[in-house]
């Protein structure tokens, strides 16, 4: 059984018709009304744009405090470092009674060896704290002031 061109094209132009009318009386209906439709997946449209603006904001603020947390780290790991070259080079200071000078073939100065880890003890400290500062002005003092009762002041 063959059928022709023609036949197929019309019988598709006949499917097409009747999905137009079928489309045509369900909008027409009071509940599926153009405007009912349009207004409905305009309110789903903007709820899920807000959605996604809110969680964009909240993400950018977690992945701030991450940013923080990290360099918070770094600079603690940094302290721990040069703190443990400043006692081992205090020692040698002690036990030589002369300052450890440190200089050899490929370093260009010679430089202070405790003096320069204790410099960078002293940095890590002060941008320590000015990252605590930056985040809670109120938490910082609070904590800065309970620093100085338990090491410079009596606890009695």
């Amino acid at each position: 059984m063959l059928i022709s061109d023609d036949e197929d094209n019309s019988s598709i132009l006949s499917q097409r018709e009747l999905w137009k009318k079928r489309t045509a009386k369900l909008h027409e209906t009071g509940s599926y009304s153009k405007q009912g439709v349009y207004v409905r997946f305009f309110c789903i449209t903007a709820i899920i744009i807000i959605f996604y603006l809110l969680d964009y904001i909240y993400e950018s603020k977690q992945l701030n405090r991450i940013s923080k947390n990290y360099q918070r780290l770094s600079y603690l790991s940094k302290r721990a470092f040069s703190l443990k070259f400043v006692i081992i080079y205090t020692y040698e200071e002690i036990y030589a009674k002369t300052p450890i000078i440190i200089d050899g073939m490929y370093i260009e100065n010679t430089f202070d060896a405790r003096a320069t880890y204790m410099k960078n003890v002293f940095d890590s400290e002060i941008v320590l704290d000015s990252l605590m500062k930056s985040e809670n002005e109120e938490k910082f003092e609070i904590l800065k002031e309970r620093y100085i009762l338990y090491n410079y002041d009596d606890l009695c």
